[in-house]
């Protein structure tokens, strides 16, 4: 593998750079920042693009060295492998989803589109991505490494050691096999093959259940389809029963409704004749009485209301002389009183007792109260005394009272005698009217003008009926002639049947009911119909089927497991052969180590022993001691022995080709030009060599960049 020129039209720092390299060791030397681990990550990138992510920039190569002019990175790599030259061309952008790689043929320019194109730096030099770090790239201050979670490297020198073939891989046989495993069961258990069989299973026991309700649905919509269908047949019939029952009840209710206008239109008919009778003969009785136009009126103009009027003046009359009867007979004893009382008392006052009487009283006080009580008791004579003084003039009060009373009572009678005076007018107008209507009292004249009354109202009441009686019979007789003409003609149905059943309205009502069964029958029919149709046109498989399947799955998922406990046997058994041939490189690897530390450390360091993850041990002074523990340029020596060392297991003990990053930064002068003669003494076929130290470029025949 010889790179003879890179050409970078956009990377990092450089725009339109070109650099040509030459067989065998190439040193550049440099200062800081002028570009030489930038050469180093472009080589890179060319091959492998920057497929891992970092989490910082310095770790995260494509955003660290993507132009700041954001234009995508891109350039040549003009190289020559196995005595063939190729253009490596790339054009990667801020994601990996916008690279684009073209493989040219060197001499013909023709375009490679192999497995070349798709891997050129694992394809060319012969190691993946993450062993291009461990072997042929090796940076400053990165020496040392550790064996990763997929460490590829390892793999192939098993396989190198195995078969002497790098392509056959007894990992990948482990790995195609541990695949298998988790097609068939995943690691954490809940994905795979027979998990979702099992899966799978479970759903269709689940939906086994449902089709089995789903048949015994359909089953008992079938039977309620059957059922509903005989019902609907039975409330048929039974409404076509009903319906020819109403219709000889309508034939029945028809005769007896024409039966009814005959019977009427001849009771109307009747009743007329009897009512005109009634009226003729009320019409004589009044012209009998002479009062055929007003019966209530007579010749002395005195109504019925006025009538009774003089029936209560009279008994009336009774009572006021029965009244003034009593009241002459008190005025004569009130007359008698008045006379007894003047003769048995003169109303006159004696001065001298009245004064003598309060004499008496007074002194009699003032000793009661101011001498002795007992002189109270003289009061008595003088209040006796002083009565009989004022006794005449009380007695003239009560004969003043007597004298108005009588007075009052001359009035009264004199109003009486007034209402007499009228009373007997009106009792000779009622005898003359009584003379004139020939009745012997004001009663015999009342029951007259009652009973002519009552005589008025029946001509009255008479004149109403026969007026509705002539209407009713006036509305009826078109029906009645109606119906007459088609008795003649023969036209009508009406005729008696003798029907005995219930009438059109009990009809009509039982009618009803049955369509609301009816209706309630159909709906429900037609819902289980709609269901056993929706059933039948479900795409969902039918019991038999879901079982079938179910046994199935469940012997494929026995065949499945004991597949899947072969492949765990074998697989077992292979990683033990696999652990076995994993150890058979590593004499082979650690001879490489120990002449090189040896030849590096002028024979200090002779016995070296490396671990599975690539740790380092020496025998230092009888002691085993880690490389860890050792000086940073004895570290670095111990790691780049290991690097060459994995070369050489890996390509048949050559070192076919070295990109060197600082990386003798930690080595002293002696252990530089140590290492500078043992990569030379192993005739790699190309070394690049960037350094900023110009003590080294004699050695690597260098020229400044």
């Amino acid at each position: 593998m010889i790179i003879e020129k890179l050409v970078i039209e956009n990377f990092g720092k450089f725009k339109n750079y070109e650099i040509e390299f030459k067989e065998g060791i190439n040193t550049l030397c440099g200062e800081n920042e002028t570009g030489k681990s930038t050469i180093c990550a472009f080589i890179l990138a060319m091959f492998y693009d920057f497929t891992e992510k970092g989490k910082g920039i310095r770790d995260d190569l494509r955003t660290r060295y993507l132009p700041w002019s954001g234009e995508p990175m891109k350039g040549e790599v003009h190289f020559s492998h196995e005595n063939k030259k190729y253009i490596l061309k790339r054009r990667m952008g801020k994601t990996a989803r916008g690279a684009k790689v073209t493989l040219l043929d060197g001499d013909t320019w023709e375009e490679i589109g192999d497995e070349r194109k798709e891997s050129p730096g694992e394809y060319f030099f012969s190691v993946p991505y993450d062993s291009f770090f461990k072997t042929v790239y090796i940076s400053q201050l990165g020496v040392s490494f550790e064996r990763g979670k997929k460490d590829e490297l390892f793999e192939k020198l098993s396989n190198i050691n195995q078969s002497g073939d790098e392509d056959i891989s007894c990992r990948k046989t482990i790995l195609g096999l541990e695949k298998q495993m988790t097609e068939l069961i995943s690691v954490s258990g809940t994905g795979g093959k027979i998990v979702r069989l099992k899966a799978e299973t479970e759903e269709l026991k689940r939906k086994l259940f449902k089709a089995e309700e789903t048949e015994a649905d359909y089953k008992n919509a079938a039977i309620y389809v059957l059922e509903a269908e005989k019902t609907k047949e039975k409330l048929l019939s039974e409404r076509e029963r009903l319906q020819g029952e109403k219709l000889s009840a309508q034939i029945h209710e028809k005769y007896l409704t024409a039966k009814s206008t005959l019977d009427r239109f001849n009771h109307l008919k009747a009743e007329k004749e009897r009512r005109e009778k009634e009226l003729s003969d009320a019409y004589e009785r009044l012209k009998s009485a002479g009062q055929e136009n007003d019966v209530t009126s007579f010749p002395s103009g005195i109504s019925y209301d006025t009538a009774q009027i003089l029936e209560s003046l009279s008994t009336q009359s009774d009572v006021l002389e029965k009244k003034l009867s009593e009241l002459s007979e008190k005025r004569e004893k009130m007359e008698n009183e008045l006379i007894n009382i003047k003769r048995a008392k003169k109303v006159s006052l004696n001065p001298f007792m009245a004064g003598l009487s309060v004499i008496l009283f007074t002194l009699a006080a003032i000793l009661a109260i101011y001498v002795l009580p007992l002189f109270g008791i003289l009061a008595v004579p003088a209040a006796a005394v002083l009565f009989f003084a004022f006794k005449p003039i009380n007695k003239k009060d009560e004969l003043d009272e007597k004298y108005a009373e009588i007075e009052k009572l001359r009035q009264e009678l004199s109003q009486e005698n007034n209402l007499l005076k009228e009373k007997d007018e009106i009792k000779r107008e009622i005898a003359d009217i009584l003379a004139k209507t020939q009745s012997a009292t004001v009663v015999d004249l009342l029951n007259k003008i009652a009973e002519k009354k009552a005589l008025a109202e029946r001509v009255k009441s008479a004149e109403t009926e026969y007026r509705l009686i002539k209407e009713s019979l006036e509305l009826i007789l078109p029906e009645f002639y109606k119906l007459s003409q088609k008795v003649d003609s023969g036209e009508t149905d009406i005729k008696d049947n003798n029907y005995k059943g219930a009438n059109t309205a009990e009809i009509d009502k039982e009618l009803s009911l049955l369509n609301e069964k009816m209706l309630i029958c159909e709906k429900n029919l037609a819902e289980a119909k709609t269901n056993m149709r929706v059933i039948e046109e479900n795409d969902a498989l039918t019991y038999s089927e879901i079982a079938t399947q179910i046994a199935g799955n469940e012997e494929q998922t026995e065949e499945l497991l004991r597949l899947y406990k072969a492949i765990e046997l074998a697989l077992s058994l292979i990683k033990e052969s696999y652990e076995e041939l994993k150890s058979g490189f590593a004499p082979e690897l650690v001879k490489y180590v120990k002449d090189a530390v040896s030849f590096l450390t002028d024979g200090k360091y002779s016995d070296v022993r490396i671990s599975d993850d690539y740790k380092l041990t020496v025998m230092a002074d009888g002691e085993i001691v880690s490389a860890e523990y050792l000086s940073g340029g004895t570290y670095d020596v111990l790691y780049l022995s290991l690097r060459l060392g994995l070369l050489k297991v890996l390509f048949d003990g050559k070192v076919p080709f070295l990109i060197l990053d600082d990386a003798f930064l930690q080595l002293d002068s002696n252990r530089a030009k140590k290492a500078a003669m043992y990569i030379k003494k192993e005739n790699t076929e190309q070394v690049l060599y960037f350094t900023c130290r110009d003590e080294l470029k004699d050695i690597f025949e260098g020229e400044p960049l």
